[in-house]
């Protein structure tokens, strides 16, 4: 900074102080919001946290194909489960019918990881169709 003389005006230690707390905290706050969206996945974050077992999430592909309704279809070969789907929910239901339905691992607030066996459960191919056209998380008052 400068005075009215054109020299230039010492800043307190107080002021420096201050100034580099605020630069900080600039950097922080910016480097979180721009970093955290490129770096989050809808499914293989979850899919991580539920099956960390063993290298499990890594047996499970899915493709987002985009549509207007909520479908996705499955099918598996005992070595890889592949799911496409219309969306990133989709997606999700998909591998929780897997789960559920070949597997036998029911994902819950009480039961919240699942270990897959070493061969897949096989599956025929078979395709699903959300037969509402809105779904809610934890609505109580109607069977989901």
């Amino acid at each position: 900074m400068k005075n009215k003389d054109g020299k230039h005006k010492q800043l307190s230690s107080r002021q420096l102080v201050s100034t580099w707390r605020r630069v900080l905290l600039f950097f922080i706050i910016h480097s979180s919001l721009c970093i955290t969206p490129l770096f989050a996945d809808p499914i293989d974050d979850p899919l991580g946290r539920i099956l960390p077992h063993n290298g499990d999430a890594r047996k499970f592909e899915w493709t987002v194909t985009g549509g207007n309704t909520q479908q996705f279809t499955l099918s598996c070969n005992g070595k890889k489960v592949t799911v496409s789907d219309s969306d990133n929910i989709a997606v999700a239901t998909g591998i929780n019918w897997y789960l559920q339905h070949y597997a036998g691992i029911d994902i819950s607030w009480n039961a919240p990881t699942g270990r897959l066996p070493r061969k897949l459960p096989y599956c025929n191919t078979e395709k699903h169709t959300a037969s509402v056209p809105w779904r809610y998380y934890l609505n109580f008052c109607t069977c989901s």
